[in-house]
């Protein structure tokens, strides 16, 4: 569910690459609301926006290496 209308997003951070998935942490321009941009490598799998919680971005944002990939992958096979 989108937080505005019409939301335009600016890049945060690229978070990486897991599952087939390249994974960015986004933030709507308008509220500041975090989302999370799920773009497969299949041609026409399309590209995904999950709206997060504070908390939920700041551990996307405080995670690194390895810790990193895994929080990737468990967040693919838990939505």
């Amino acid at each position: 569910m989108a937080c505005c209308e019409s939301p335009k997003y600016k890049l945060v951070e690229e978070l990486g690459h897991a599952e087939s998935v390249d994974w960015d942490l986004k933030q709507c321009l308008s509220c500041g609301a975090y989302y999370l941009q799920e773009s497969s490598e299949y041609e026409g799998a399309g590209v995904y926006f999950t709206r997060l919680t504070d908390e939920q971005a700041k551990n996307f944002r405080h995670s690194q290496g390895r810790d990193r990939i895994n929080l990737l992958k468990q967040w693919y096979n838990e939505h």
